[in-house]
């Protein structure tokens, strides 16, 4: 905990941006506090600061495209990278998913009448697969089970390290 040099709140170092050459490695501010101050100067001093990106700007001539060129080109290759591993982390998904649609098309998987976890028989269900290798598994649940059931298994997840 810190007590803020502006508005003399007491709040945890989580509310305040680093700084390693202060005693706790953070600003004195707090980031709400850090922030309204910039705002205010900004308001205060636009057309200077405008002057001087204008300046800087003139002495290095090309610097922003090249900047920004540079930016894109990691840009499409961080969403390469992604896509890539969405198509692989989700295929088996996929995969599964048009199987168990193919599956209720032939008859030979019906949806129940409620929710398995609420029994609420108002609404749509969907079907959630636990293991994608086994398409035919599915527990029928309702919008607000299955986001529950998401988010429990995304906590999981992350807990676990595999996310």
């Amino acid at each position: 905990m810190q007590t803020c040099n502006e508005c003399g709140i007491q709040k945890p170092l989580s509310h305040y941006h680093k700084h390693s050459l202060h005693a706790l490695g953070v600003r004195k501010k707090c980031k709400q506090c850090a922030c309204a101050a910039t705002k205010k100067w900004y308001s205060e001093n636009k057309e200077h600061h405008i002057g001087n990106c204008k300046k800087w700007q003139e002495q290095h001539p090309g610097a922003v495209e090249t900047a920004n060129k540079k930016y894109e080109k990691s840009q499409q290759e961080k969403k390469t990278k992604f896509v890539e591993k969405h198509l692989a982390d989700n295929s088996k998904r996929e995969t599964a998913q048009l199987i168990t649609k193919y599956l209720m098309f032939k008859g030979e998987l019906a949806v129940p009448d409620c929710c398995k976890i609420c029994a609420d028989k108002r609404g749509s269900l969907t079907a959630h697969h636990h293991d994608f290798s086994k398409p035919d598994d599915v527990v029928w649940l309702c919008g607000s089970c299955l986001g529950w059931v998401q988010k429990k298994y995304i906590k999981e997840q992350k807990v676990s390290g595999v996310a």
